[in-house]
C-alpha cells in the first residue's frame, strides 16, 4: 500500500499511474490531471483537490473522508461503489461517469453537476446541494431528507419513491421532474399547488 502524507502537488500530470489501494492523508493537489489512472480502493482523508481533472480514471470502491474536491472535473470515470463521507465537492462536474453504488454522505456539493447520472437509492440525507445540477438523473428511492436543495435543477429527473421530507426546495421547479409515490412535506405540496396556479386560502 502506497501512503502519502502532507505532500503538495501543483499542475502535475499523472498519466496511467497505478494508485490502487493507496492511502493519502492531508495531501494537496492543485490543478493536477489524473489521466487513465487506476485509483480503485484509494483512501483519502482530509485531502484537497483544487480544480483538478480526472479523465478516464478507475475509482471503483474508493473511499474519501472529509476531503475537498473543489471545481474538479470527472470525465468518463468509473465511480462504482465509491464513497464520499463529509466531503466538499463544490462546483465539481461528474457528468458522464459510471455511478452505480455511489454513496455521498454529508458534506457540501453545492453547484456540482450530476447531470444524467444513475443514482438510484443513493443516500443524500443532510447534504448541501444548493444550485446543484440533477437534470435527467435517475433518483428513484433516493433519500434527500433534510437536504438543502435550494434552486436545484431537476428537469426530467426521476424522483419515483424518493424521500424529500425536510428538504429545502426554495426556487425548485417540481413540475419539471417525474414524481410517483414521492414522499413530500405539506409545504412541498403547497409549493407544487401554487406553481400550478392554485390559490391556497
Amino acid at each position: 500500500m502506497e501512503i502519502l502524507f502532507g505532500q503538495t502537488y501543483t499542475e502535475q500530470l499523472f498519466d496511467r499511474a497505478d494508485f490502487t489501494d493507496a492511502r493519502w492523508e492531508q495531501v494537496q493537489f492543485v490543478r493536477c490531471t489524473f489521466a487513465s489512472c487506476a485509483l480503485d480502493y484509494l483512501q483519502t482523508e482530509r485531502c484537497q483537490f483544487e480544480n483538478c481533472k480526472f479523465e478516464f480514471c478507475q475509482l471503483g470502491g474508493s473511499k474519501h473522508e472529509k476531503s475537498v474536491f473543489a471545481g474538479c472535473k470527472f470525465r468518463d470515470c468509473n465511480l462504482f461503489s465509491a464513497e464520499f463521507t463529509g466531503c466538499k465537492g463544490i462546483g465539481s462536474n461528474l457528468h458522464g461517469c459510471a455511478s452505480t453504488g455511489l454513496a455521498i454522505r454529508g458534506g457540501n456539493w453545492s453547484y456540482a453537476s450530476f447531470s444524467g447520472l444513475f443514482l438510484q437509492g443513493t443516500d443524500f440525507s443532510g447534504l448541501m446541494l444548493a444550485h446543484a445540477d440533477l437534470r435527467d438523473c435517475k433518483l428513484q428511492k433516493c433519500n434527500f431528507r433534510d437536504c438543502d436543495m435550494t434552486q436545484c435543477y431537476l428537469q426530467n429527473a426521476d424522483l419515483t419513491e424518493a424521500d424529500l421530507r425536510g428538504a429545502q426546495l426554495d426556487g425548485v421547479d417540481l413540475r419539471a421532474c417525474r414524481m410517483k409515490k414521492t414522499k413530500l412535506d405539506m409545504v412541498h405540496a403547497i409549493q407544487i399547488a401554487e406553481a400550478m396556479g392554485a390559490v391556497i386560502v
